[in-house]
């Protein structure tokens, strides 16, 4: 028609027909609408032209809930949700790391790897590994593990490389020492490197055996966070400040130590001298903690990368404030499922920030 519409039905001899319905419903755009809809993960792969060469590597875990509302699966395993929280932050990394994708968790990973865009550089495991999980009254996480891996990292060919946690520690297969090798040779090369030990004491090697790993990375690691736990374990009865001074005495940029509710400490050198910053965190609600830590990970690598901050209040406050929103907002839904950027906005789940 002359006014650029369009009739919906024509019979052979090109006249308005109406065999289906009268009048101009617009069904061709309808079902584009429809058809737009199954295109979600699709838009956001596109949308992450910016690449940047991160490598995480570790293990890659089912976590398996069990309540009286039944069982649930998520996708865990520290370094695994570390890459997760990155490639929702618009900064997919590469995850190093190992299960089997063909067995029945296997499965379920690969559908939900593919969902968030996580590249994986895999080397196949005897059987995918997997957690139990049990939530306290508070909605702490505890756990209990069926695992077993042998992770060998080969390429220097990455500008940052996070890593930690279990498979940071394990004795079996050498793990521990090649992960070791790895980070020196790495770090040595000029890559910046994060880690985050994120102590198991259900499956970490005892204290003495984790405290000599522990320091082995330190010469090695240019940012790490860790939690009150963590440091509670590698250091007992040490007063934080004094950790502080020990850890940038190895050569550390930053230290952030998480703190659970009670929100975190960045500590940094500026002039010399140690300092800290402390922000606390008012929540308005808390679903559970699985996987808080590991977003606070993936934003720290996330604003360290993207802005650079430089070593005075100003800035690193304003960094510590990111990691602190990313990881409120892990807390106020089941499982590892941290926010993607769009999410992040003044109206997060930590609502009331202040200096201690």
């Amino acid at each position: 028609e002359k006014d650029g519409s369009w009739k919906h039905q024509l019979d052979a001899q090109n006249k308005l027909s109406t065999t289906i319905w009268d009048g101009k419903p617009d069904i061709y755009h309808a079902s584009q609408t429809l058809l737009l809809s199954n295109f979600r993960y699709s838009f956001a792969k596109t949308l992450k032209k910016q690449t940047f060469n991160i490598l995480v590597i570790g293990e890659l875990i089912v976590d398996i809930t069990i309540s009286d509302k039944g069982e649930k699966r998520y996708l865990g395993g520290s370094p695994c949700n570390v890459a997760l929280t990155l490639s929702r932050l618009n900064m997919p990394p590469t995850l190093l790391t190992t299960y089997n994708p063909q067995d029945e968790l296997g499965k379920f990973v690969n559908e939900k790897i593919d969902l968030d865009d996580i590249k994986i550089d895999l080397q196949i495991n005897e059987q995918t590994n997997r957690s139990m999980v049990y939530l306290d009254d508070d909605f702490n996480a505890s756990y209990s593990f069926v695992y077993s891996s042998n992770i060998t990292p080969n390429s220097f060919d990455v500008d940052y490389l996070s890593l930690g946690s279990i498979s940071a520690f394990q004795l079996e297969n050498n793990q521990s020492k090649k992960f070791q090798d790895f980070t020196k040779k790495a770090h040595q090369a000029g890559v910046i490197t994060f880690f985050d030990p994120n102590i198991r004491k259900e499956i970490n090697p005892p204290y003495e055996i984790s405290k000599e790993i522990f320091n082995s990375y330190l010469p090695y690691i240019d940012y790490l966070k860790a939690s009150n736990e963590d440091i509670d374990f590698l250091y007992p009865n040490t007063d934080y400040f004094k950790v502080a001074i020990n850890l940038f005495s190895l050569g550390i940029k930053l230290f952030i130590l998480t703190k659970g509710e009670s929100g975190a400490i960045l500590y940094y050198q500026e002039n010399k001298q140690v300092k800290s910053i402390a922000l606390s965190c008012v929540l308005s609600k808390v679903i559970d903690t699985i996987g808080a830590g590991d977003s606070f990970m993936g934003a720290f690598i996330y604003y360290i990368i993207k802005y650079k901050p430089q070593q005075n209040e100003k800035e690193l406050k304003e960094l510590l404030l990111f990691c602190l929103k990313v990881a409120s907002i892990t807390v106020s839904r089941e499982g590892a499922n941290p926010p993607y950027l769009c999410e992040l906005n003044d109206k997060t789940e930590c609502s009331v920030l202040t200096k201690q």
